[in-house]
């Protein structure tokens, strides 16, 4: 039925992403050329935004169909952590076996920070390690741990029928998202990397999906409709370069999610 081609669709977009978050690092870490006509086509796709803005909409769907905090909770964790411990057991293992600079306290440390909500966070030891952290992808864990917290916060606050809420709560968040970046130049490095680690930023990407699943019905048949206009203006941003900072591409954000 319906809901079997929506859930592929959605499982398809996320492989998507995963190839081009994949390709992307192999380019950097491995000094690739990313002109190639693979380049080309992963450019066309976002990985981490497409991954938030999936995050924002299956959340804010979930919430809807969840009767009460335990059981949210309990689906939550049963949705990311039995996977991401299966990828740290992974991490250990090709350390244990592939890297002799690692110690038994940061280590031990290491395998409590990645298990739970603390996954930026590399010590010193294991620097030297692959890139410069065992699996840096999993950052992405604590930002979306974050928003399933503030998600069921403000779901309440969020009605469907309050058209105003979504205004306002969407600007504030796209106005944060704008000037996130500024505070590169305001804050000490340790602080903005700690401030890159919260939800804060990337809280409009979380609210762009959340908005097109509570107004799924009425937005999607407009989006259908004018399929083209989109791909024209996603095509033009493209080729110009022109968009707006707001930690990712706000525009191209919007456009490819």
């Amino acid at each position: 039925g319906g809901g079997g081609i929506q859930k592929n669709s959605l499982n398809l977009l996320r492989l998507l992403a995963a190839i081009q978050v994949f390709y992307g690092h192999a380019v950097v870490h491995m000094n690739l050329s990313g002109t190639s006509v693979a380049g080309i086509i992963m450019s066309i796709f976002q990985g981490v935004p497409i991954f938030f803005i999936l995050s924002g909409f299956l959340i804010w769907n979930s919430i809807e169909k969840t009767p009460n905090l335990k059981t949210y909770v309990r689906k939550r964790i049963f949705r990311i952590y039995p996977e991401l411990w299966c990828a740290i057991t992974i991490s250990i293992i090709s350390i244990f076996f592939l890297y002799d600079r690692w110690n038994v306290k940061d280590l031990m440390l290491f395998i409590v920070t990645q298990s739970t909500i603390m996954q930026f966070w590399t010590p010193d030891s294991l620097r030297g390690f692959g890139c410069g952290t065992p699996n840096g992808s999993l950052w992405t864990i604590t930002v979306i741990v974050q928003f399933y917290i503030v998600a069921w916060v403000i779901k309440k606050f969020l009605s469907h029928e309050n058209k105003k809420r979504w205004f306002v709560t969407i600007a504030i968040s796209l106005a944060i998202g704008i000037g996130s970046p500024q505070l590169e130049k305001l804050l000490s490095e340790t602080i903005y990397k700690l401030y890159e680690a919260t939800f804060i930023p990337y809280f409009w990407i979380f609210m762009t999906g959340a908005l097109l699943c509570n107004y799924f019905k009425e937005i999607m048949p407009i989006l259908k409709k004018f399929w083209w206009v989109g791909l024209a203006l996603l095509l033009a941003v493209i080729f110009t370069g022109f968009d707006i900072d707001a930690g990712y591409g706000l525009l191209q954000t919007i456009l490819k999610g």
